[in-house]
C-alpha cells in the first residue's frame, strides 16, 4: 500500500511536470518538493507517524528545483522545513520579514554551508490521548530527544548518529557530558 500510494504521487507529479513544460514555464518555475514527516515501520516499536521524533519520521526529502538559479546536486546536511520560507524568499529577492526564525538555504546550497549548526524538531500531541510532548535537536552526529509528557514508551534519548544511524543504543545515561552539552544547547535554542 504504501509503495502503490508513493507510485500513484510520482505519477501526479509527473503529470504536473509536462504541463508546465508544455506551457514551456517548467525552468523557470520554482518547485520544492518535500514532506512534513516520514513513517515508522517498527524500527523503535511501532507503526505509522506523529509518535516520535526518531530519523525515521524527522529525516524527510527536500528537492528544490530552479534551474535559472540552481545546479543539480545533492546536499547531505540536515536542515529544518521552517527554512523553505526564508529560502523562497531569497530565491525571488524578496525581503524576509522581522522576527522571522527561518533562514535561507541559498548559502548551503551556494557555498556547502549556513548560518545554523543544528536541527529542531518539535512534536506536540495530544497528551488526552496518551501521546507525547517531545523536542529533539540535532547537531553534527549528536541527537538529543527530550520527552517532555510522561510516556511509557518514549523515554529521552541520546543517540550519535555516525556509530549508530538506526537510533537502537540509547546514551542518555551513558554519556552525561554530551547529554548535559545537547540540553545546553536547546536550551538556549527554545529560549
Amino acid at each position: 500500500t504504501y509503495d502503490a500510494s508513493i507510485l500513484s504521487q510520482d505519477q501526479k507529479l509527473q503529470k504536473l511536470f509536462e504541463k508546465l513544460a508544455e506551457r514551456k514555464i517548467l525552468n523557470n518555475t520554482i518547485i520544492i518538493l518535500t514532506a512534513d514527516h516520514g513513517d515508522e515501520f517498527h524500527e523503535h516499536g511501532s507503526f505509522s507517524h506523529g509518535q516520535t521524533l526518531y530519523e525515521e519520521v524527522v529525516n524527510v526529502p527536500l528537492i528544490i528545483y530552479y534551474p535559472q538559479e540552481l545546479t543539480p546536486q545533492r546536499i547531505a546536511t540536515p536542515v529544518e522545513n521552517m527554512n523553505i520560507f526564508s529560502t523562497t524568499l531569497d530565491l525571488l529577492n524578496i525581503e524576509q520579514p522581522p522576527d522571522v526564525d527561518s533562514i535561507s538555504l541559498l548559502p548551503l546550497i551556494n557555498n556547502g554551508s549556513h548560518d545554523r549548526s543544528y536541527v529542531l524538531s518539535e512534536l506536540y500531541g495530544r497528551e488526552y490521548l496518551g501521546e507525547t510532548n517531545q523536542k529533539a535537536i540535532r547537531q553534527g552526529n549528536w541527537k538529543l530527544l527530550e520527552v517532555l509528557t510522561k510516556s511509557q514508551s518514549i523515554p529521552p534519548a541520546l543517540f550519535n548518529l555516525n556509530t549508530d544511524p538506526k537510533e537502537q543504543k540509547n546514551l542518555y545515561d551513558s554519556n552525561i557530558e554530551k547529554r548535559q552539552e545537547m540540553q545546553a544547547l536547546l536550551n538556549d535554542v527554545i529560549s
